[in-house]
């Protein structure tokens, strides 16, 4: 749409009134609105675009686009990837200033992109005319397999085997979900890695199947055979680790051994915190029904003012080995549940530890010189040359390649 096309469908939404209109009406606007919308995601996924090409790093220019935009990092994520997919085929950046598409058929061209190889994205780029053609007037889900089918014609034209695209898009995702403080998991596999895994995962469903049903346990049948694969999943796992494996009435497991989990007790002030491995605030009653059962070890590690008082096991470590030990990796969980760098908050789990006195420079691999970083901040300090120092209790200091400096006090956790 062009400029005054805009302003006028702007103009248009502002001066209803919509508790006057009737259904049709309301149908109309809402078209309109979906135009604007469209509009809007095309600017943003070319100025996006913009300020990568004018940033003086990827990093910095999506750290400062989430900042101006207040986008949570999967909302930024997102946002990028729509930008690569307009930025790669011109045709969807066209349809989208037309409003012509929605943000959800470029999030469908985007995952489609992803998956491809690099040959593969400019061969679909090239057919933009014709993903555009598709999408117009076609709900997203609908478009998503018919772009499904289009990419698999077109591999099978560039003669790319099954087997081999199914172990390519073979991905296993994991995330917490703040709202319902439930960890979530999301996948896919290829059949030969399925089959590794599938059968154990039925016959665990069998044995709980077998088992009394337990007291929480949905009545549902579908939820009920899901809450009970859940379980049984845990089980696979326990038995694969050689901690025993199918439990009682609670959907827990027995044994210990090597199978336990760690269940680390960090001490602050004024209260101590429970980590159980997961991003989740767990309960003490729950903690210490795990330990009961042989589920899991106990460890306790105190902290103070960017310190650790106390932890178990060896904390430096010094150029013996380049990778920190389990002792570190609790310790430094101890004081930092996120990305160690201001603002991000990327799981502890997920991220690196990262040298603050870079190990090939003859930096020790002890905990004052540990860091917990993410994958993108690990790139932006080796690659696009942030610079960072720890003060004496932690305090962050961070120099970006822009000339901007960010700083953190003493790491904690929070109320």
């Amino acid at each position: 749409m062009d400029r005054n096309r805009v302003l006028q469908q702007v103009e248009h939404l502002a001066a209803l009134d919509v508790a006057s209109l009737d259904n049709s009406s309301a149908l109309e606007a809402l078209g309109c609105a979906q135009k604007v919308q469209s509009w809007a995601t095309g600017r943003t996924a070319a100025l996006r675009r913009r300020i990568r090409e004018t940033s003086v790093s990827p990093t910095i220019a999506r750290c400062d686009a989430d900042e101006v935009t207040a986008s949570s990092r999967s909302s930024g994520q997102r946002d990028e990837l729509r930008a690569d997919a307009a930025g790669a085929v011109p045709e969807v950046q066209d349809a989208l200033d037309l409003g012509s598409i929605t943000a959800e058929h470029v999030d469908v061209i985007a995952a489609a992109l992803s998956s491809l190889e690099p040959d593969e994205q400019l061969l679909l780029a090239t057919m933009g005319r014709h993903l555009v053609e598709q999408a117009m007037g076609v709900n997203p889900d609908h478009y998503r397999a018919n772009l499904r089918l289009l990419v698999d014609r077109m591999r099978r034209d560039a003669g790319q085997g099954l087997r081999e695209r199914q172990k390519r898009a073979t991905q296993l995702n994991v995330w917490f979900d703040r709202d319902t403080g439930m960890w979530c998991l999301n996948g896919r596999l290829d059949p030969e890695l399925a089959a590794t895994i599938s059968q154990q995962l039925d016959s665990a469903l069998r044995t709980r199947f077998s088992q009394a049903t337990p007291d929480l346990c949905p009545s549902d049948p579908r939820a009920k055979t899901s809450w009970l694969r859940a379980h049984a999943l845990a089980d696979v796992f326990a038995a694969a680790l050689g901690g025993g494996g199918r439990g009682g009435g609670r959907g827990g497991g027995r044994g210990g051994g090597t199978g336990s989990a760690e269940v680390t007790i960090v001490v602050t002030s004024p209260e101590g915190r429970l980590d159980t491995g997961t991003a989740g605030t767990v309960c003490v009653d729950a903690v210490s029904d795990l330990i009961r059962r042989g589920v899991a070890r106990l460890f306790t590690v105190v902290t103070e003012d960017g310190h650790v008082i106390e932890a178990p096991g060896r904390l430096n470590l010094g150029r013996t080995t380049r990778v920190a030990n389990a002792a570190q990796r609790r310790a430094l969980h101890a004081l930092y549940p996120t990305c160690a760098m201001p603002g991000c908050t990327v799981d502890y789990r997920r991220c690196r530890h990262h040298h603050v006195h870079w190990w090939r420079h003859g930096g020790h691999t002890d905990l004052g010189n540990l860091l917990p970083v993410c994958d993108d901040h690990h790139h932006a300090i080796h690659q696009e040359g942030w610079e960072v120092t720890l003060g004496p209790h932690r305090e962050l200091t961070v120099l970006r390649p822009d000339g901007r400096v960010m700083r953190t006090g003493p790491p904690g956790r929070g109320p």
